[in-house]
């Protein structure tokens, strides 16, 4: 997509916009750092609700940014794997994980049209699958759904997954713009609570509870969030359902 790899030259801070550490509201380290922690610690509880034993082996996060989240995966997992539109991004994520002394970071581009392609570049079998500040800048629900999908498939049996939304209470404020996307790519694309939960157990998914931020955060005033913690059914549990 043209606008996460060529928005500087029509004035769009695409580092700012990434969480490039350094960038905007994030040249202060501990910013940048508090904008990744609580979503660690919502993957904390997830393992604790499920009674998954920790550490997991393998995480991967679709469009990890300047690695604001993965920063704080680095004691916990043997590999992080970041699946991107945006080649700078990728960059910027391994080069502050090295920093960190993390080496086991695995970068996957993918073209946008095609987000089905990181099925064949990322492989599968992860524990852990993690989304935040990526579904509302998604162009249309229906490529949220391919989305969606291929974390599923991305997932062992018995796989966790947190992946944020922007969410429609039915006000305007919430509503989705899904026209002019230079102009309103954050918010996009936006879901209804009970849709996206659907929608997710459409897919496979067993949805374990949903966790929402309706009130204003920082730069991000004027936005409602939803932190969904979904499982992949271990293949004992999918036998039962059948």
């Amino acid at each position: 997509m043209e606008y996460w790899n060529k928005g500087d030259r029509v004035g769009v801070d695409l580092k700012d916009y990434s969480h490039w550490q350094g960038a905007g509201p994030w040249r202060d380290r501990e910013q940048w750092l508090k904008l990744g922690r609580p979503h660690f610690r919502m993957y904390e509880r997830l393992c604790l609700v499920t009674s998954t034993k920790r550490p997991l082996r393998r995480a991967v996060e679709w469009g990890p940014g300047g690695g604001a989240n993965a920063i704080h995966f680095t004691d916990e997992v043997d590999e992080f794997c970041g699946i991107e539109i945006a080649q700078a991004s990728l960059d910027e994520c391994k080069r502050v994980l090295s920093e960190a002394g993390f080496e086991s970071f695995r970068p996957v581009l993918i073209s946008a049209e095609a987000p089905e392609q990181a099925l064949e570049l990322a492989g599968s079998q992860y524990d852990f699958f993690l989304s935040t500040y990526v579904f509302e800048l998604l162009p249309g629900k229906r490529y949220g759904e391919r989305v969606l999908s291929v974390a599923y498939t991305l997932l062992r049996p018995g796989g966790l997954a947190i992946i944020q939304i922007r969410y429609d209470d039915g006000s305007e404020r919430s509503r989705q713009k899904n026209i002019d996307y230079y102009r309103h790519a954050a918010r996009f694309t936006s879901y209804s609570i009970e849709e996206f939960w659907t929608l997710a157990q459409r897919i496979g998914f067993r949805p374990e509870y949903v966790t929402l931020v309706p009130e204003h955060i920082d730069e991000y005033a004027g936005d409602l969030y939803a932190y969904f913690a979904l499982v992949k059914p271990g293949s004992e549990e999918r036998a039962r359902e059948k």
